[in-house]
């Protein structure tokens, strides 16, 4: 497998300009956003990369003219690197003959978001981007996908190069990338110890002060790094949706490695064979499958939230479309049933309808408002919400 198609997004992509002067392309690095960016045609005078000195040079003198003078794409990749130069675009957004269109490329969306929603409002068309899905690599590889993960060069690669590679990139995610977005007060290891605590507590009740103690820290460095942590996309935030049905909720969010094959390195498993053998299989599954169901189901990450009670009823995701909430359990297992748990949470939150997203082949019925889902079927649940795709 050399090469792999991504058409939903690249029409997302081409929707957005068509109707906005700024597009901006956001997701971890090394997802494919570069190789997206130039499979759209863009010429090579119209791409600059903010991590390439040379690219910087061509801006730093003046960006409005140099920009001013080209027509059609321009691509401006890791722009979160230059904030400088969003003024300037909002100027060239704002021209009336609208000559150029610009997609801005991003792996940190909280520095990116800031410059956006404070300089570009209104001009900009925002797209989340992952790793490879399932509609893209094929339901057939769901396993593959799960455990080397989805960043395109862990998962085209075989078992042992997947697995050098992302150990690799968690190398360079927390020597570089987490120095560029703060002063490290706490040691590599202690960083990778953390991450390492994340992988096989995910899925858990989270506690602040249970993780510090772990690698050694105070809670207050444990609460900036998960959000640094978030902030480039390498963990997932799940906060408790609240009710008032009179249950005690409870009050920590969950938290997940985005990424499963980052999971999977963290935690030294090759293989599925590896896996099974560990007690973290539920937990992983849980993580890739929430993944996979948030970008099939077009889910942003605001829009995701679980829920549970201290008495013991609980589901995995809750969401919200068109109005009506849903809610959503991941089982690793072949015919899985409802469970008191389920069937409770169902009740008290009114769900419209649930889905049991489990790894067997086959999708059935559990009772009026509640399915069995394969992973290789999620497209049951985006018919069922009419998402087009």
């Amino acid at each position: 497998m050399d090469y792999i198609l991504r058409p939903t997004l690249e029409q997302a992509i081409q929707e957005g300009l068509k109707h906005s002067p700024i597009v901006v392309l956001q997701g971890p690095r090394q997802c494919g956003k570069t190789t997206l960016a130039r499979d759209l045609g863009v010429q090579e005078s119209h791409y600059f990369a903010m991590d390439d000195s040379l690219d910087i040079i061509r801006l730093e003198e003046n960006a409005r003219t140099t920009l001013a003078s080209l027509n059609g794409l321009i691509v401006i990749d890791e722009a979160q690197k230059k904030p400088d130069l969003f003024p300037t675009l909002r100027v060239l957004a704002d021209r009336r003959e609208h000559t150029a269109r610009f997609l801005l490329l991003g792996s940190a969306s909280t520095l990116l978001m800031k410059e956006v929603s404070e300089t570009l409002a209104g001009r900009a068309h925002i797209i989340d981007m992952s790793g490879f899905s399932l509609g893209e690599v094929g339901a057939g590889n769901w396993r593959n996908l799960w455990i080397q993960g989805a960043f395109p060069q862990a998962f085209m690669r075989k078992e042992v190069q997947s697995m050098k590679w992302r150990m690799d990139y968690i190398r360079e995610f927390i020597q570089r990338d987490l120095r560029d977005l703060s002063e490290s007060k706490i040691s590599n290891k202690q960083i990778r110890d953390l991450l390492r605590f994340i992988a096989t507590t995910q899925g858990g009740n989270w506690n602040h002060s249970t993780a510090a103690n772990n690698i050694g820290v105070d809670q207050k460095t444990v609460k900036r790094y998960l959000e640094l942590f978030r902030t480039t996309f390498i963990i997932r935030e799940l906060p408790l949706y609240a009710t008032n049905i009179g249950k005690t909720l409870r009050r920590a969010p969950k938290y997940f490695i985005r990424d499963s094959g980052i999971t999977h390195a963290l935690m030294q498993v090759f293989n599925f064979d590896e896996l099974i053998a560990t007690q973290y299989l539920g937990a992983s599954w849980e993580s890739y499958a929430l993944e996979q169901v948030c970008i099939a189901l077009e889910l942003t990450e605001d829009e995701c939230y679980t829920w549970g009670v201290q008495s013991g009823a609980e589901i995995d995701l809750v969401f919200r479309k068109r109005g009506k909430l849903y809610g959503i359990e991941f089982k690793h297992n072949e015919a899985p049933r409802t469970t008191r748990s389920f069937t409770e949470a169902v009740k008290h939150l009114k769900l419209e309808q649930a889905w049991i997203v489990h790894s067997g082949p086959n999708s059935y019925s559990l009772k009026e408002n509640a399915d069995a889902v394969s992973i290789q079927e999620l497209y049951k649940i985006t018919e069922y919400l009419n998402i087009s795709k």
